[in-house]
């Protein structure tokens, strides 16, 4: 087939290149957390303190005007500890699977960022369903490489041999292949009985070879089938089915593995057919 073949280690370099499951995005991720972590802490440290200081009040261990000059060097330190820099890095980092989507909904809610945290939920689930259609075509497509190389492989190194080794038999003894010639098609049936008839089917490709052989193309075509009902991720994708329906070797009948086609076309090109 003239089809682009990827194999699954490009397949896979690729989907990370592509969408935020890659270490990129994992580590800004792991940082981010990591920070308002810290923050909390020190935040928390600093709340600690003043419910401290808040007591020594309370019990007459600190005078009015100590509570006071205190307080502002807590409210300073406050100040400089503060998580509401480290909350928004965090809302605002690209969530790299749905574990993290859900520890950044929690996070926000809890701290009192529910508004702010609306617009980065949004565009974090609208990427991770993308991930997810990109995997998915990956993981198709490596499905049908692995198949089409099982299959070319038998066909080149038993299938074909055994089958041109019938042939050249058949050719031997004068039996006519041709299929441009609609005579010895029209009889092909026919003239091939009388053939074995006279020269037995010893020569013939060996059925256990035969059955290999279509069990091979079956699984092969059924992963085709598989790739093609699979949403594309983009213009690459949609290419490659567009080149496999066409590819003249295919010999694609019929409606199967259109409609997802068509609903690629309308979701990935602008235009009246269903396109922005």
């Amino acid at each position: 087939m003239n089809a682009p073949i990827t194999t699954p280690v490009a397949a896979k370099a690729a989907s990370e290149i592509r969408n935020p499951t890659s270490l990129l995005f994992h580590d800004a991720w792991r940082r981010a957390l990591a920070e308002y972590e810290a923050a909390t802490t020190r935040s928390s440290a600093v709340a600690n303190v003043r419910d401290r200081v808040d007591k020594a009040r309370s019990s007459g261990a600190l005078n009015d005007e100590a509570h006071v000059e205190i307080l502002e060097c807590v409210d300073a330190a406050d100040d400089l500890c503060s998580d509401h820099k480290a909350i928004l890095t965090l809302i605002n980092t690209p969530a790299p699977d749905w574990d993290a989507y859900r520890t950044k909904a929690e996070i926000a809610i809890r701290e009192g960022y529910a508004e702010e945290v609306a617009t980065a939920l949004l565009a974090d689930a609208n990427a991770l369903l993308a991930q997810g259609i990109s995997i998915g075509w990956s993981t198709a497509l490596a499905g049908f490489t692995d198949a089409k190389r099982e299959y070319d492989a038998y066909y080149a190194g038993t299938f074909g041999p055994a089958l041109d080794a019938q042939k050249a038999f058949e050719d031997s003894k004068g039996f006519e292949h041709d299929p441009s010639n609609p005579a010895a098609l029209a009889t092909y049936s026919d003239r091939l009985n009388a053939f074995q008839e006279a020269h037995g089917t010893a020569h013939l490709v060996p059925e256990q070879v035969h059955k290999e052989n279509e069990r091979l193309c079956e699984a092969m075509c059924d992963a085709a089938s598989k790739v093609l009902d699979t949403p594309a991720p983009d213009l690459s994708a949609l290419r490659w089915k567009l080149e496999y329906l066409t590819d003249g070797l295919t010999r694609w009948d019929g409606w199967e593995g259109m409609e997802q086609v068509l609903a690629d076309i309308a979701h990935l090109l602008p235009g009246p057919l269903g396109g922005a």
